[in-house]
């Protein structure tokens, strides 16, 4: 999602909570367009080492409904880890 909207905002805040709490960078990279299915792509075909995160929104579920093709499988591709709002 574009920096500075909602979802901006909350990630870059849980972001510095975890940095804080593993002693290490946590970095947000803003992947817009597509409601959400460019950064998606991205997280899903990244190495499943835990390394990587998506914070989605609803449109992540809503995107199979509503486009014919999608890059990945929004039930196979992703483990949910938590609700965040």
């Amino acid at each position: 999602y574009p920096a500075g909207g909602g979802t901006d905002i909350i990630g870059r805040i849980i972001a510095q909570q975890l940095s804080q709490a593993w002693g290490q960078p946590v970095v947000v990279e803003n992947r817009p367009g597509s409601s959400g299915i460019i950064g998606g792509d991205v997280v899903a075909k990244s190495a499943p080492d835990g390394y990587t995160l998506l914070l989605g929104i609803t449109a992540m579920i809503q995107s199979p409904a509503l486009y014919a093709k999608m890059p990945y499988d929004v039930l196979r591709d992703f483990a949910p880890v938590s609700q965040v709002a």
